[in-house]
């Protein structure tokens, strides 16, 4: 299986691609938690990766693809794929380059929520898992201390919504005329939506 998970910042995609990664038995790519790797090797390209994000804006199409195509390549029996394509344009590399998705799963999720939910997240800069406030204020594995994400700041958050909205949201329209979108409603519990997820697939095979 080959799946795309397609969603605004904060919507909880990273958490839906670790659950379906670990029912399906198929890597999960997580094209931020790449970038943000990036980052940490303190490069010319962390460099101006660091910039981009720092401020909510996306790096070149041309340096995404360099950065995801070997991971696409070592799982090309499928993946769990989250991050990428952030817009028709990406998408259309993965076409040309004969990355053919299964699926595209779409969290639906309305805009107080996502803001409620950027408020309320946390970060492990270790293991780079998502924890929500009410959740624990030290990572469960790693045992160290959660923080803010950098591209978590108010004005940054407001930025990757307006970048979202102009170059991703496309996306949804585009996979939907390719027969590949399915429509989640994004504002349920995640183990809710985890399981409409899974039916739906499930039943399509």
């Amino acid at each position: 299986m080959k799946l795309l998970i397609l969603a605004p910042p904060a919507a909880g995609k990273g958490t839906q691609a670790t659950l379906l990664s670990e029912y399906y038995a198929k890597p999960h790519l997580a094209f931020g938690d790449l970038l943000r790797q990036i980052v940490k090797e303190d490069s010319e390209p962390g460099l101006v990766i660091a910039n981009k994000m720092n401020s909510g804006e996306f790096i070149s199409d041309q340096l995404a693809w360099q950065i995801i195509k070997k991971h696409l390549e070592k799982n090309s029996n499928g993946f769990i794929l989250e991050g990428f394509p952030r817009n028709v344009a990406q998408a259309q590399i993965l076409e040309k380059e004969k990355v053919n998705l299964d699926a595209v799963v779409f969290l639906n999720v309305d805009i107080e929520e996502l803001k409620k939910r950027h408020t309320n997240r946390l970060l492990c800069s270790k293991c780079g898992r998502n924890f929500t406030k009410k959740e624990n204020d030290k990572c469960p594995d790693c045992l160290i201390p959660l923080t803010k994400r950098s591209d978590d700041k108010k004005d940054v958050f407001e930025n990757r919504l307006r970048v979202y909205q102009k170059e991703t949201e496309p996306l949804v329209d585009y996979y939907q005329k390719q027969g590949l979108l399915l429509n989640v409603d994004g504002n349920k519990k995640p183990v809710e939506i985890f399981q409409e997820i899974t039916k739906v697939l499930d039943d399509k095979k």
